[in-house]
């Protein structure tokens, strides 16, 4: 019996970060990890995705040509395009999908320019669920007990954690799907923090799948000593 075809997918990467919680000089997907971009590290891993056909970068205007650079002196020039970014994340990954090589797309995935441990196996089962149910997401239990707070810090409820979940990227899309919810957005309903979130709002059933511990998003200085010992 002959397997089914692998869905084509394109991968989008917001990357229009600042580093402002980095405390750093240099944006946060620029730093390197021994030796290598963090931005790169991320693209590597999903253009090695047998199912990834292309990977689309969002960023700001003035990171287009240092980026541009790197892509070639890796050689991922070739499967990766750079785009303008806007001027959130949301609006970033909007200007993404108006990329040619989303029109042949079955499933787009969205995925943090600062989350380069993803795996392979990960985006893989990402693809797989999102390409079935239409909207996946990976996400891990919260192990924290969760408070909910007022304006004055006073605790106002303790959320029963066995209901929670910690959301990861990539996160996928029926290409229709995302299209349809990035469509529909309408800023005066308050922001999104991420593209599953616009898909809820659109009443689209969101599937989990398993994340991964090591999928962890590199926001400050800690993080960088933490991803350093990884690839140690």
């Amino acid at each position: 019996m002959s397997q089914s075809p692998l869905p084509r997918c394109v991968v989008v990467i917001p990357a229009g970060g600042v580093g402002t919680r980095m405390q750093s000089a240099v944006p946060k997907q620029f730093l390197d990890i021994q030796g290598i971009p963090i931005i790169i590290r991320t693209i590597q891993t999903a253009a090695a995705v047998p199912a990834v056909r292309h990977v689309v970068v969002a960023t700001l205007p003035s990171h287009m040509t240092y980026l541009a650079e790197l892509l070639d002196t890796y050689a991922l020039d070739h499967c990766t395009s750079i785009v303008e970014g806007g001027t959130d994340r949301r609006s970033s990954v909007a200007r993404a999908l108006e990329h040619r090589e989303i029109a042949s797309a079955d499933v787009v995935l969205v995925h943090d320019a600062v989350r380069p441990f993803a795996s392979c196996g990960l985006f893989e089962r990402v693809i797989e669920a999102a390409h079935s149910h239409g909207c996946a997401v990976p996400v891990l239990p919260v192990t924290d007990t969760i408070k909910v707070v007022d304006a004055t810090g006073a605790v106002v409820e303790t959320l029963d954690r066995s209901t929670l979940r910690a959301a990861q990227t990539p996160q996928g899309f029926r290409t229709e799907i995302l299209l349809r919810a990035h469509a529909s957005y309408d800023s005066v309903n308050g922001t999104v923090t991420d593209d599953a979130m616009l898909c809820e709002r659109n009443a689209v059933d969101v599937m989990t799948v398993d994340g991964e511990v090591k999928n962890v998003k590199i926001t400050k200085p800690e993080d960088i000593a933490w991803a350093q010992s990884l690839v140690d």
